[in-house]
């Protein structure tokens, strides 16, 4: 009787300790290593490793809400990894990750609800884990589905019946700017508000020509959660100088040709001219095209309202 009760008040303080850990997962970006060891051992971070740092959120509906705030940056790619911490809720410190009992943890697609990623733990397993986190990458996933799909990381541990969820996004390398072809990287966007020119000198100065709006069928390169880099191909209408003066309206030339898209801040082309008319004094020599992105004029709007 008397080893008994030794033995429970001995294992007491501990499952009391078991029970102010709690699972944290954050997301960090690609190459961040070093950020994740200084936040591991709790060293001071820099503003730089903050950035990197982001700790997943409890709930779905946060993710468009947060992901606009670099610190709370919670889209991953597949340069990018997740650690699972344990910390003591009473004092808010990482602690050794066995001592967390961890039993599993698993990564589900919210689009189907689908399984894409699992790991369990035997209590032996567990108590010999040697490091204060667990890292997944997730390069090591080869079923997340298309771009901007929301994941849910689920941890279980000190056998508890309810499981400690977090949400994020993945972002895939090549995404889409619509989803012409579901879940295909291609995809069309309308190029507006741009103008082309050769830089070529004439009697009359140098010609500019007007495209008020194209249709662009491309790709984006993602190098990061708020930056990309659009490689297309574009169809654009394109204005010249006309003398008829009619009040008719017709057709008469567009423009063609590839186009690269920085961010949606500005977006650069080089176009071949189609004259639609049996007057050669319309035709153009082909030109380059530039245009501005929805987030220049934003930034312009922004800075007007200040």
């Amino acid at each position: 009787m008397k080893t008994k009760l030794l033995i429970i008040s001995f294992l007491l303080p501990l499952k009391l300790f078991c029970q102010n850990l709690q699972p944290e997962v954050y997301l960090f970006t690609k190459d961040e290593t070093s950020s994740m060891a200084k936040f591991v051992n709790s060293q001071p971070l820099t503003k730089d490793d903050s950035v990197a740092c982001s700790k997943l959120v409890s709930s779905s509906n946060k993710i468009e809400e947060l992901s606009v705030n670099a610190k709370y940056n919670i889209t991953g790619l597949k340069g990018d990894f997740l650690i699972i911490v344990f910390k003591d809720i009473q004092n808010n410190k990482i602690v050794p990750f066995a001592q967390g009992n961890i039993n599993s943890f698993e990564i589900f697609n919210l689009g189907n609800n689908k399984s894409i990623y699992q790991k369990s733990f035997s209590p032996q397993e567990a108590s010999e884990l040697p490091d204060n986190y667990l890292r997944i990458n997730l390069s090591d996933i080869s079923e997340f589905p298309y771009a901007y799909s929301l994941s849910k990381v689920q941890v279980k541990y000190n056998n508890n019946t309810a499981p400690i969820n977090s949400y994020f996004r993945y972002l895939t390398r090549f995404s889409s700017y619509g989803n012409i072809i579901k879940h295909s990287p291609v995809g069309l966007w309308f190029p507006v508000g741009q103008f082309g020119t050769n830089l070529k000198k004439t009697p009359q100065g140098i010609i500019f020509n007007a495209i008020p709006i194209g249709v662009a069928l491309g790709t984006k390169i993602n190098f990061s959660s708020d930056f990309y880099i659009g490689i297309s191909y574009s169809l654009d209408y394109t204005i010249t100088k006309a003398k008829d003066s009619t009040n008719t309206f017709s057709f008469s030339s567009f423009s063609h040709g590839p186009i690269i898209d920085f961010g949606d801040y500005v977006h650069i082309g080089y176009n071949w001219f189609a004259n639609l008319t049996n007057n050669t004094a319309y035709s153009r020599e082909p030109f380059f095209v530039v245009g501005i992105g929805v987030k220049v004029v934003d930034l312009l709007k922004n800075k007007k309202s200040k």
